[in-house]
């Protein structure tokens, strides 16, 4: 699985999802995990931080549940 983080500097909501992102993926070695500045970022359309894509696809704006993340998480490993 690929999480990407949209953030913004300054972003305290962005910095927790960070975290929790971090977290989980040290945890779960087929977890890549990126951020990426939300200004310094060509888009085509604009995003609300934080902004947690999954498999490219738009999981979550601002906070995360981490229970519904984990079961995703858990899911997906699943079907290898």
């Amino acid at each position: 699985m690929i999480f990407t983080l949209f953030i913004s500097k300054g972003c305290s909501a962005c910095k927790r999802v960070q975290e929790q992102i971090e977290n989980l993926a040290v945890s779960n070695k087929s977890l890549k995990f990126e951020t990426k500045d939300i200004l310094k970022t060509k888009l085509d359309k604009p995003l609300i931080v934080p902004a947690l894509f999954v498999n490219n696809q738009l999981y979550s704006y601002g906070e995360v549940d981490l229970k519904k993340l984990q079961n995703l998480i858990i899911s997906d490993m699943k079907k290898i």
